[in-house]
C-alpha cells in the first residue's frame, strides 16, 4: 500500500515574510506529490474492494454449488433405495390397481393403472401403466425448455437446451423432483420466495442452477424446503 507523505507545516499569520514564504512555497511544492500518492491509494483501496467482492462472490457461488451438490446426491441415494422395493413386471401376470413393478426393457418403475393382465412392457404400455419415479412420485416428462412444475411429480426435462423449472407455492408436505437428462450444468429451478434448508444447514432461495449434478427433489415443510 502505498504511503502519503506528511506536508510540511502550513505558514501561519504570525510568520514574518521570509518565514510564511519559505512555508507557503514548500507546501505549494508537496501537493503534486501528495495529489499522487493520494490517488495511488484510492486506486489501490478500489482495487482491494474489487478482490474482495469477487472472493465474496465465488464463496457464494461455491457455496450455493455444494448445496445442490448434496441435496442431489441425497436424493440420488433416497431414489435408488426406493426403487429396490419394486419387482420385475412379469407378461401375463394379473396385476390391482396401484401395484408397482419395474420394466425389465428400460428399468424403469411403472404403477398398475387398470386392474387386469398383458403381455405388453409397461414401458409400452401408457393405457394400462403410468411411469413413476423410484421415490414413488408421478413420472412428468417436459420436452420444452421451461415448465411450471406440478406438486408430488418427478418431472424431466429431455430438451437438449438450457432448461428451466418454476416451482409453485406448493401445500405444506407436498413434494417434488426435478431432473435434467440433457446434461447441461445451466439448467435452473425457481423456488421463488421460499427458501431450501440443505442437509449443512445452508440456506438458499429464488433461482438456483444446477451446476452440480442433474437432480433436485424437494418437501416443502411449512418453514423451509427440505431434501425429499
Amino acid at each position: 500500500m502505498t504511503t502519503i507523505s506528511t506536508l510540511p507545516l502550513a505558514p501561519q499569520p504570525t510568520d514574518d515574510t521570509a518565514t510564511f514564504n519559505t512555508k507557503a512555497f514548500a507546501l505549494l511544492a508537496a501537493l503534486a506529490t501528495f495529489v499522487s500518492e493520494t490517488n495511488a491509494v484510492a486506486g489501490e483501496v478500489s482495487a482491494n474492494a474489487t478482490t474482495a467482492t469477487t472472493g465474496a462472490a465465488t464463496a457464494t457461488a461455491k457455496a450455493a454449488a455444494a448445496l445442490v451438490s448434496e441435496l442431489a446426491a441425497l436424493a440420488s441415494s433416497q431414489a435408488a433405495a426406493a426403487s429396490m422395493g419394486a419387482p420385475a413386471w412379469v407378461s401375463g401376470t394379473t396385476y390391482a390397481v396401484g401395484d408397482p413393478r419395474w420394466s425389465p426393457v428400460d428399468g424403469r418403475v411403472y404403477r398398475r393403472r387398470t386392474a387386469g393382465a398383458g403381455t405388453t412392457d409397461p414401458s409400452a404400455d401408457p393405457t394400462n401403466w403410468s411411469a413413476i419415479s423410484p421415490n414413488g412420485l408421478q413420472q412428468v416428462f417436459a420436452t420444452g425448455t421451461s415448465a411450471t412444475i406440478t406438486a408430488n411429480t418427478d418431472t424431466a426435462f429431455t430438451n437438449a437446451a438450457q432448461c428451466a423449472a418454476t416451482v409453485p407455492a406448493i401445500a405444506v408436505g407436498e413434494a417434488f423432483t426435478v431432473r435434467f437428462d440433457n446434461g447441461r450444468l445451466d439448467n435452473t429451478v425457481d423456488l421463488g420466495a421460499r427458501s431450501v434448508l440443505g442437509p449443512n444447514g445452508q440456506i438458499r432461495s429464488g433461482v438456483i442452477t444446477l451446476n452440480a449434478q442433474p437432480i433436485i427433489s424437494l418437501r416443502w415443510w411449512g418453514d423451509y424446503y427440505r431434501s425429499n
